[in-house]
């Protein structure tokens, strides 16, 4: 089990994020910097307390697990929907949800590690209640499952996901524990030095 917390913010729509792991003590002061941008790929850096460095993210260093979890820095990130083909199938219930299913081929030259993600979107908030991702070759890898969505402050949240390897059955699980909205978070704080100070 791994604790951390995490500061986000949104300005003309694009977000930046900072995650910080405070325990255990072998990732404590761990963290993760995301910082999106327009055009091009979204600025990604890592910070493990023994380098002393924010490394960052780029190219095919997106397609590895994030801290050994069976997220990818990847799947982190915001896309561009103009970096893939996107297509309607027909709508179907998960769970007792109404769901928008949209399937994405991204273009050979997004950088995807996937060559295929479909999507089940609630029609009620727009928020995906599930996601399958599949190989390039067409085998179905990984499946994603928000099992708990709540309103907070306005705003949906995921409160409950997991994520599963379909190949080794190995799952990792994302609990919110708790949840403060603030208007109020000065840019600073999502910065390399932030991003380092323990």
């Amino acid at each position: 089990e791994r604790v951390f917390s995490v500061k986000s913010k949104e300005t003309g729509g694009l977000r930046k994020l900072i995650l910080k792991f405070t325990s255990p003590p072998d990732v404590m002061g761990a963290g993760l910097l995301l910082i999106e941008k327009s055009k091009g790929q979204d600025d990604q850096y890592l910070f493990l307390p023994e380098t002393g460095k924010a490394r960052k993210i780029a190219g095919k260093q997106s397609h590895a697990a994030f801290l050994s979890s069976d997220f990818l820095y990847w799947d982190l990130r915001h896309h561009d929907v103009g970096d893939a083909e996107h297509a309607r199938l027909a709508d179907e219930m998960v769970s007792g949800v109404t769901c928008r299913v949209v399937e994405t081929v991204p273009h050979a030259d997004a950088g995807a590690p996937y060559g295929k993600i479909v999507t089940w979107v609630s029609s009620a908030n727009n928020v995906p209640v599930k996601m399958e991702f599949y190989s390039p070759k067409g085998k179905k890898i990984k499946k994603l499952f928000n099992a708990k969505i709540e309103k907070k402050d306005g705003r949906w949240i995921i409160m409950q996901s997991k994520m599963t390897d379909l190949g080794s059955g190995h799952s990792t699980q994302l609990v919110v524990q708790s949840v403060e909205a603030r208007e109020d978070i000065p840019d600073d704080e999502f910065t390399k030095a932030a991003l380092i100070r323990l």
